[in-house]
């Protein structure tokens, strides 16, 4: 077994501040540097792996900020002129489509409903 080795014996960069606190120990990052400056990533916020997870956590909060309000501003111009917004929709096509896919599952399920009727909705050929 090797010797203990002392904190009084390691360079001052190889130190950890340890803290016991309700969970066990943890490592504290100091606020003053080698040199006695002030290290104010340290200082703010409590080292550089809560810094980063500071980021992301801004990030994603200003990201959902963003599509909140540019989903609104969409929806508000939908509401103010509907037929515009549904002017540039080719809606026969759609419900073409929608068509089509009801009758596919009408074959798959082995079902007689008549997809056709619902609506009036007739493929446009």
């Amino acid at each position: 077994m090797g010797r203990i080795i002392e904190a009084s014996d390691l360079p001052i960069e190889d130190k950890l501040y340890l803290k016991k606190d309700l969970f066990g120990w943890r490592v504290v990052n100091p606020i003053r540097n080698t040199d006695g400056s002030i290290n104010h990533v340290n200082l703010f916020f409590g080292g550089a792996r809560n810094f980063a997870f500071l980021l992301i956590m801004l990030a994603f909060v200003l990201g959902f900020f963003y599509v909140y309000n540019h989903d609104t501003s969409e929806m508000q111009g939908v509401l103010e002129n509907p037929c515009g917004y549904c002017g540039t929709i080719d809606m026969q096509k759609v419900m073409n489509e929608r068509l089509i896919a009801f009758e596919k599952v009408n074959k798959e399920l082995d079902n007689d409903i008549d997809f056709s009727l619902i609506n009036n909705l007739t493929p446009v050929k």
